[in-house]
């Protein structure tokens, strides 16, 4: 925000962290041992056929608003139960952006399939919700987390800001335990009374879209974060970013 407006008052916030929730003791000691670096064979050997089936149909979807880059990119050694994302995004991405999509896409499949893990980290959120909490942000996995947070929980929340959201794809839509109400006028109904969706068309886990086919009253933007695009970063860099939560915090 003071990127933007050197004056603007920082309004206070917390974090709901989770990320913990998807590790095993046995991967928890190795990051603690700085062992835990995660690479597309470490992800492979964990799935399933159903994930690999998930993770395929997510990527035809986001491959389909990814323009092509030209000559078909070099993944090499992608594991057998991969290769069908590695043909979707073969022209469109890069093998790092196509790891970061698998794990981002594959931690999404775990929140939405495993009710217990999903109880667990929506009462993470739950924890930094208050009377006075005039926003939520989502970025990636996070986005979807609020969502349910918000509508599972029949929670009012003045404004939802979501990045880099893969809340566009039908693969994870028509895996959502609950419906959102959005531009939520009485005071009394939960939902959110207005909801700001932020992405780049080059975020590969956001390129399924514009979120308003399917909410007509979320606020699409869309922004260019260079050779990061799904970098919660750059995404919080943004002018429009700053100005949602600006102005739901004055």
């Amino acid at each position: 925000m003071t990127i933007w407006n050197p004056k603007a008052v920082v309004p206070a916030f917390s974090l709901g962290f989770y990320g913990d929730l998807f590790l095993s003791e046995a991967d928890q000691g190795k990051k603690a041992m700085g062992a835990a670096a995660t690479t597309l064979n470490d992800i492979a050997a964990q799935l399933s056929d159903e994930d690999a089936e998930f993770l395929a149909e997510a990527a035809e979807e986001a491959a389909a608003g990814l323009p092509e880059i030209g000559q078909p990119m070099a993944f090499n050694e992608v594991p057998g139960i991969l290769q069908p994302v590695a043909r979707f995004f073969a022209r469109r991405i890069d093998a790092g952006l196509m790891l970061l999509f698998v794990s981002e896409l594959n931690q999404v499949k775990r929140y939405l399939d495993e009710d217990v893990l999903a109880s667990k980290i929506q009462q993470r959120v739950l924890d930094k919700i208050t009377e006075e909490t005039k926003v939520v942000v989502g970025h990636s996995l996070g986005s979807v987390v609020a969502y349910e947070t918000i509508a599972v929980h029949k929670l009012r929340i003045p404004t939802l800001v979501t990045l880099g959201s893969p809340l566009g794809m039908k693969t994870v839509t028509k895996r959502l335990r609950a419906k959102l109400a959005v531009n939520a006028v009485d005071a009394g109904s939960p939902g959110v009374r207005s909801w700001t969706n932020i992405y780049d068309k080059a975020d590969p886990v956001a390129s399924a879209g514009a979120l308003k086919r399917l909410w007509p009253g979320v606020d699409d933007w869309t922004v260019e974060n260079d050779n990061e695009p799904h970098s919660i970063e750059r995404y919080l860099n943004k002018k429009i970013t700053g100005k949602t939560i600006g102005s739901a915090t004055q």
